[in-house]
């Protein structure tokens, strides 16, 4: 796993991590590096959507958190990746986390005005 977080976090290698997983990388969806973060984390940060997917369809839980409660939907919405939020809420992504709603804290109109209708 820590070859899949160095290719993403640290090197911004989306196409070879990509490549990795698809020839058959072993994934544990529940892992999280040094930093207490976990890989879709970084799929979402990095605003890659086909391995944001790739991850969802491997098991990796579109409502993960990072221990101050932050999920992958938060982080898509503060990256303005409106994209890969309604791929999160397609997949059953909450829009609540611990009394914080999602539009909270988005400060973009276009994905906050998409959020609004949900």
């Amino acid at each position: 796993m820590e070859e899949l977080f160095r290719l993403i976090r640290d090197e911004n290698d989306i196409d070879k991590a990509s490549s990795l997983i698809r020839s058959g990388y072993m994934l544990e969806p529940s892992y999280k590096d040094e930093y207490n973060s976990g890989l879709l984390f970084y799929a979402v940060c990095r605003k890659s959507p086909v391995l944001v997917k790739t991850l969802v369809e491997k098991g990796f839980d579109v409502n993960d958190r990072l221990p101050g409660g932050a999920t992958p939907l938060m982080y898509a919405v503060r990256n303005n990746a409106i994209g890969i939020a309604e791929y999160l809420l397609e997949n059953g992504a909450d829009l609540s986390v611990g009394g914080k709603h999602i539009l909270d804290i988005v400060k973009d109109k276009t994905i906050k005005l998409y959020l609004s209708d949900l």
